[in-house]
């Protein structure tokens, strides 16, 4: 009977945590995707499945012209000589702050994160008060496939691989 308990538990907590809001704010989500023959599954926090894993960056959801611009002008190469203003600079340390934590927290190693990227398309505005930015893993991890490093270490990592219905074709 144990065992029953636990899993209602388990099954009541997780429902519990998928209507918990987030906090007014300003994210950085990290995407990733486990494939098979059969369903894609995206990796989320086990204690929030309702959002990517993520950290928190400032009270303010919205993102400026000026410090979008900036960052469109890092992550595309075009400004090896630029010079940051002083908004721009503060955006750019408090996104490289929460990258670091961010991966740090799912143990990528230190290799692997110069080669994490921004995606700079969009913003993901989930609700007006609150907005995402995308970390985007290399080209070739964004979306694993079975036997990959990622794949069954979500739980190491405070994480878990839930399905995303796929559409039958």
């Amino acid at each position: 009977m144990t065992r029953v308990e636990s899993y209602g538990s388990n099954i009541l907590n997780y429902y519990g945590s998928t209507y918990v809001p987030l906090d007014k704010g300003l994210y950085l989500c990290y995407v990733k995707l486990h494939s098979s023959t059969n369903q894609i599954n995206i990796v989320v926090p086990e204690n929030l499945p309702s959002v990517l894993p993520f950290f928190y960056i400032r009270d303010n959801p919205h993102v400026s012209k000026e410090e979008w611009d900036w960052l469109r002008k890092l992550e595309s190469g075009e400004c090896d000589h630029c010079q940051p203003t002083p908004t721009q600079l503060a955006f750019h340390w408090s996104l490289s702050s929460a990258a670091q934590i961010l991966l740090g927290d799912l143990q990528v190693g230190r290799r692997e994160t110069a080669d994490h990227r921004i995606f700079i398309r969009e913003l993901v505005e989930v609700h007006p008060d609150v907005t995402f930015i995308l970390l985007l893993p290399p080209n070739n991890d964004v979306c694993s496939a079975p036997g990959h490093q990622w794949a069954g270490q979500e739980e190491k990592r405070g994480c878990f691989a839930l399905p995303v219905p796929i559409f039958e074709l």
